[in-house]
């Protein structure tokens, strides 16, 4: 159960280069991961996205209905909404968001978990028969922009809940990110994962650091992401997320990344495909 956390960090990491898009957008993902000794998970999910700025204010939601088509058949139903309001401070920018996603699954009693984001859009495997999921997360950044590009800090407080049966599993976490942004080249920084994880019948703490890397040049986006375990190596390992991005034209984005975990660690190596592609509007 604690190799959720992990993965969870990966995609929290992979929130510092997701790429906006104005306006109405469709797309699809596919899926594909040997997950320890279970074999080989395959899903393919269609999703929906929206997202407007109306002045100070920032909204996204997206939708997307995640199916698996190996080795079973199981189907669900995956929402994400994230509201931002934007304001002047000193010499640069401050961004207050609270943002929240949910799954749900429609048929079998069995949940894999979806979180998109662009670049990176999936990276993490439930395992069991969870009923529900959510997260719920606050965060404040503050931007100042440089002619190479942009400087910022970001304080986040994800909070995870997980249903299975009767019991839950809750993740408060504190993150803290600082990072550099180029509007051409290269780019990165580092964020720090302090977790309080609740089991139901007890609770203890992980701290992780997070490494990201990036470049950019015109079309294309490549950038890579790592989460490191302060504590519990030999179980959760060390995590790496490639990944690419490239434009075609105003409209077309095609994405892909490779996850790894669980390297370094005393469990097998998870590998991870995803692959997908977006029309905007």
């Amino acid at each position: 159960m604690k190799k959720i956390v992990i993965l969870f960090l990966a995609i929290s990491l992979a929130g510092t280069t997701i790429t906006a898009m104005e306006g109405l957008s469709v797309g699809g993902e596919l899926a594909i991961v040997d997950f320890d000794d279970a074999g080989e998970w395959m899903f393919i999910r269609p999703m929906v996205i929206y997202e407007k700025s109306f002045d100070a204010l920032d909204i996204y939601v997206e939708g997307g209905a995640p199916f698996w088509v190996n080795p079973e058949f199981w189907l669900g139903l995956d929402v994400n909404a994230k509201v931002t309001y934007n304001l002047d401070v000193g010499l640069g920018k401050l961004a207050l968001s609270a943002e929240s996603w949910s799954f749900l699954p429609v048929i079998e009693d069995f949940m894999i978990s979806t979180v998109s984001q662009v670049p990176v859009s999936w990276f993490g495997v439930f395992g069991g028969s969870y009923k529900f999921s959510t997260y719920l997360g606050l965060e404040a950044q503050y931007t100042h922009g440089f002619d190479f590009g942009d400087f910022y800090g970001r304080v986040e407080t994800p909070f995870v809940v997980i249903e299975n049966g009767a019991s839950f599993f809750d993740w408060a976490m504190l993150n803290l990110t600082a990072g550099v942004e180029a509007n051409s080249g290269f780019g990165g920084g580092m964020t720090i994962f302090n977790v309080l994880r609740n089991y139901g019948d007890g609770s203890d703490f992980f701290y992780a650091v997070g490494l990201f890397g990036s470049y950019r040049s015109g079309p294309l986006f490549a950038g890579i992401d790592i989460v490191i375990p302060v504590n519990d190596m030999d179980f959760y390992g060390v995590t790496f997320v490639p990944k690419i991005e490239y434009k075609l034209d105003s409209s077309f984005t095609i994405y892909g990344s490779l996850p790894i975990s669980g390297i370094g660690s005393d469990n097998d190596v998870i590998l991870g495909l995803i692959a997908g592609v977006k029309y905007r509007f």
